[in-house]
């Protein structure tokens, strides 16, 4: 607890930038921007439909990370 006491003024001291898309990237971190989730609910509506229900999540980050740059995701064959 103390060092936690100890920490905090630096901790809330730091500046966050108004879009943090860049500063993650800069960190090597490669986020999926609002397009990418939009392409996640897409693909998950059509894998729901394919099935014939509704939308359906994907299972894994794999699956995911490949909506969100425009594949489908999945492939929904059995």
């Amino acid at each position: 607890m103390t060092s936690l006491l100890k920490d905090a003024p630096s901790l809330t001291a730091r500046a966050l930038p108004d879009d943090p898309l860049p500063a993650l990237r800069a960190e090597g971190v490669d986020p999926v921007p609002w397009q990418g989730w939009e392409s996640i609910e897409r693909a998950e509506s059509r894998w729901g439909a394919s099935l014939g229900r509704g939308l359906v999540k994907l299972p894994d980050w794999e699956s995911l990370l490949t909506a969100a740059r425009g594949g489908d995701g999945v492939d929904p064959r059995p």
